[in-house]
């Protein structure tokens, strides 16, 4: 209908990250549309999304507005500002919540921000995401380590609820035999090292070895070596291609 502002109020109802969304979401629900054997194919959900929250950013003056009003302040703390915390932060507030979010890293973002390359992921979109949910009203703070022992510390302070969002656990270095530990890298530290700004220094020949349930993670470690100088780059999964949680924007970043 031409109102692609209004669409994007609607959108971050329901979805706290629709720029993350719009552009790592391997659409999944397109695959199962019932238009997908017709003219024209699928709804194109994913890029609906990421159209309109573009055009949201762009600097075009917001359209209507949400429903959403404070109905009590009864403040909750929210441990980790990753996806995890920062969707728990978004549905909170808009429940009416005065909701604290404690992030021991120096900016938001957890796996969205060190995890994910630049190139699948422009910081300024993720920084829009993050803006619109502190817009709600919740309070992010930086740099503050919880006592993970001892979240019910917090209550003593006068948060009702405590949602613990730490996200995942460090890789580990894989043990492989015949292969110098040094010659091995954790991809995700990898990745993260890229998402810093790093370059980080690769052989001319790498293979990444993605385990079952970690093949996004693989395929953007295996783009930025790429990136980095490796001449010749192999990704090894124990899937089909068919099988794999891979669209074909990904795909085709890593021809």
């Amino acid at each position: 209908a031409g109102r692609p502002l209004d669409a994007a109020v609607v959108i971050r109802e329901r979805n706290p990250l629709p720029h993350a969304c719009g552009r790592l979401c391997s659409a999944p629900c397109e695959r199962e549309c019932l238009r997908g054997d017709g003219p024209g194919g699928p709804v194109a959900i994913r890029a609906l999304k990421r159209f309109a929250v573009d055009i949201e950013l762009s600097g075009a003056p917001a359209v209507g507005g949400s429903s959403w009003r404070p109905r009590d302040r009864e403040r909750v703390a929210v441990v980790g500002a990753g996806p995890a915390g920062l969707t728990a932060a978004h549905d909170l507030a808009r429940a009416g919540l005065a909701v604290t979010l404690l992030e021991a890293a120096p900016e938001p973002g957890g796996l969205l921000a060190a995890g994910v390359p630049a190139f699948r992921l422009p910081r300024e979109r993720l920084a829009a995401d993050v803006d619109a949910i502190l817009a709600l009203g919740v309070d992010l703070r930086t740099g503050v380590r919880v006592d993970l022992a001892a979240p019910d510390a917090l209550l003593g302070e006068g948060y009702r609820a405590v949602i613990l969002a730490v996200g995942s656990a460090p890789g580990r270095r894989p043990e492989i035999p015949g292969l110098p530990p040094e010659a091995a890298l954790d991809a995700a530290r990898l990745v993260a090292e890229a998402a810093g700004g790093g370059r980080p220094r690769l052989g001319r020949r790498v293979g990444v070895l993605a385990a079952p349930g970690a093949v996004v993670a693989g395929m953007a470690a295996a783009r930025v070596a790429r990136r980095c100088g490796a001449e010749h780059v192999v990704l090894v999964v124990s899937a089909s291609r068919a099988d794999l949680p891979l669209d074909e924007e990904d795909l085709a970043g890593a021809a």
